[in-house]
C-alpha cells in the first residue's frame, strides 16, 4: 500500500510538473507578444528565449513552431539594431522552415505550405538586414530566395512575388546590375496593372521604381516621363497633402539633383519635408531627418558646408531623439565636413562616434565598418600622422579580405589611401606596391579612368630619386596616354 501510494504521489507530482511547465510556456509567450507589441524589445527578446526551451522540449529542435520562436527573436534583435543577433536568429528559423516536419494536426501539403511561406518571411528578413547593413551582395541572395519561394507558391501572378520582384530589383540596382534591375522592376510593374490597375496606387509603385532605376543609370528622360506620370495618377486619387506625394516629391529632388538642377532638388526636398510634417509633425524624427538628409546632399553639392552642418546637426538631434541606424551616415557626414574646414579635431571625434554606434548597430565585422576605418585613416592622413593612418587602413582591409571585398570599388579606394600613406613615410617600396595594385584593381574592374590616372602617378614616383627608373616611369605615362 505504502509502494502504491509512493507511485500515485510520482505520477501526481510528474503531471503537477507537466502542467506547471506547458503554462510557464504559455505565460512566457503570452509576456513576450504583449511587451512586442508594446514596443518594448527588449522584454520581448526576454521571455521569447526564455519560452524557447520549453518549446522545444513540447515539439522537438525542427518543428515548425520551433522555426516561428526563432523568427519572433530574431524580429525582436532586428527592431533593437543588434544585426548580428538578428541574422543568426533567422537563418535558425530558415533552416528550421526549409526542413520541417509534418504537423500532426495538419495535412503535409498544408505544413509544407505554411513552412514555405514562413521561409519566405524569414528569407525576406534577412535580405532586409543585410541591406541595413551594407551586405547588398549577400541581400540580393536572400531576396532571391524569397522571389524563388513566392513564384513556387503564390505563382508569377500574386503581389507578394510583385514585392519580391520589387527588393530583388532595388539589391541589383545597389550593385550595380542595372540592367536585371530593370527587368525586375518592369516584372513586378506587370503583375501590379494586371491584378490592380493602370490607375492604382499599387502600379504607382512600380512607375517609381523605374524613374528611380533610370535616374541612376542616366536615362533621365524616361525618368522624368515615369516621375511625371505617377505625380499626374497620385493627383487624380490623393489630396495635395497626402504622405504619397512627400515620397514622390523626394524622387523628384533625387532626380533634379543628379541632373544637377539643384534649386529645383532643394524645392521638390522642402515640399517633401512641409507634407511629411503635416501627416506627422515631430512624431517621427527620424524620418524626417531621412528628408533632411537628402537636402544635405544639394548643399554639398553647391559648397554650402555651412548649410549642410546645420542640417546635419539637426539630423544628429532627431536620431538621439528617436534612434536609428541612419545616424551612422549623419555622423560620418559631420566628420567629413569638419574634415573639408580643416578641424580634423571634431573630424576625427565624429568618426569616432560613427564607428561606436556602427558597433552598437552593426556589429564590428561589416562593410560600414570598413568604411569608416578607412574614412579615419584618411584624416590621419591629411594630419600627415602617416603610422596611424596605416594602422586603420589595415583594420578596413582586413575585414574587406574576411568580408570577400577585395575587388571592389571600395577596395580601389582604400588601396590608393594606402599608396599615398607610404608614398607620405618615403616609403617608395610600399608605395610602388599598392600603386601597381590600384592599377590591377582598376583594369579588373574596367575603370578605365581610374587605371590612367593610376599609372600616371605610378610614373611619377618612378620619377623619385631613392626609386628611379626612367625606363618604368616612360612605360607607366605610355599606358596613361593609350587608356586615356
Amino acid at each position: 500500500m505504502k509502494k502504491n501510494n509512493i507511485v500515485l504521489f510520482t505520477i501526481i507530482l510528474f503531471i503537477f510538473q507537466s502542467f506547471a511547465f506547458s503554462q510557464n510556456s504559455k505565460s512566457y509567450f503570452q509576456m513576450a507578444n504583449d511587451y512586442f507589441d508594446k514596443g518594448d524589445y527588449e522584454n520581448a527578446v526576454f521571455y521569447y528565449e526564455k519560452n524557447l526551451p520549453f518549446d522545444k522540449s513540447s515539439y522537438g529542435e525542427n518543428h515548425i513552431y520551433i522555426g516561428n520562436d526563432y523568427f519572433l527573436i530574431g524580429a525582436c534583435y532586428k527592431k533593437l539594431g543588434k544585426y548580428d543577433k538578428a541574422i543568426s536568429n533567422f537563418k535558425k528559423s530558415l533552416e528550421i522552415y526549409e526542413s520541417t516536419k509534418v504537423q500532426s494536426n495538419k495535412s503535409q501539403n498544408e505544413t509544407k505550405v505554411d513552412a514555405a511561406k514562413s521561409a519566405s518571411d524569414s528569407a525576406l528578413e534577412l535580405g532586409n538586414v543585410y541591406e541595413a547593413i551594407g551586405e547588398f551582395k549577400t541581400a540580393l541572395i536572400y531576396f532571391q530566395k524569397e522571389l524563388a519561394i513566392n513564384l513556387r507558391i503564390y505563382g508569377d501572378k500574386h503581389i507578394k512575388t510583385s514585392d519580391a520582384y520589387r527588393n530583388v530589383g532595388y539589391m541589383n540596382l545597389q550593385c550595380g546590375n542595372y540592367e536585371e534591375s530593370i527587368l525586375d522592376f518592369l516584372k513586378s510593374a506587370e503583375i501590379r496593372k494586371t491584378t490592380f490597375s493602370e490607375k492604382s496606387l499599387e502600379f504607382v509603385e512600380s512607375i517609381i521604381d523605374l524613374a528611380v532605376i533610370y535616374t541612376n543609370t542616366g536615362n533621365y528622360t524616361s525618368a522624368l516621363e515615369n516621375l511625371k506620370r505617377a505625380e499626374e495618377i497620385y493627383k487624380s486619387l490623393l489630396q495635395s497633402d497626402d504622405i504619397n506625394f512627400a515620397y514622390l516629391y523626394q524622387r523628384f529632388a533625387d532626380y533634379y539633383r543628379q541632373t544637377a538642377n539643384l534649386n529645383l532638388s532643394l524645392e521638390y526636398g522642402y515640399k517633401a519635408i512641409s507634407i511629411f510634417d503635416k501627416n506627422y509633425g515631430e512624431n517621427n524624427s527620424a524620418s524626417i531627418a531621412v528628408y533632411l538628409a537628402e537636402i544635405e546632399k544639394c548643399y554639398s553639392l553647391l559648397g554650402d558646408d555651412n548649410r549642410s552642418l546645420a542640417i546635419l546637426l539637426k539630423c544628429k538631434n532627431y536620431y538621439e531623439m528617436s534612434p536609428h541606424q541612419n545616424l551612422i551616415n549623419v555622423l560620418k557626414g559631420l566628420s567629413d565636413i569638419y574634415r573639408n574646414k580643416g578641424d580634423y579635431k571634431n573630424s576625427i571625434i565624429y568618426c569616432q562616434k560613427a564607428i561606436e554606434t556602427c558597433k552598437k548597430y552593426w556589429g564590428e565585422r561589416n562593410t560600414g565598418m570598413a568604411d569608416l576605418y578607412h574614412s579615419l585613416g584618411l584624416i590621419y592622413v591629411l594630419k600627415k600622422d602617416y603610422e596611424v593612418a596605416l594602422s586603420y587602413f589595415a583594420k578596413a582591409v582586413d575585414l574587406y579580405i574576411e568580408l570577400k571585398q577585395e575587388d571592389t570599388e571600395e577596395m580601389l579606394s582604400l588601396v590608393t589611401s594606402i599608396s599615398t600613406a607610404y608614398f607620405g613615410l618615403d616609403d617608395y617600396e610600399n608605395a610602388e606596391y599598392y600603386q601597381n595594385e590600384v592599377c590591377r584593381i582598376a583594369h579588373d574592374l574596367g575603370y578605365t579612368g581610374t587605371e590612367s590616372t593610376a599609372y600616371y602617378s605610378l610614373g611619377i614616383l618612378y620619377q623619385e630619386p631613392s626609386c628611379q627608373n626612367i625606363e618604368k616611369s616612360v612605360e607607366c605615362f605610355r599606358k596613361c596616354f593609350e587608356l586615356r
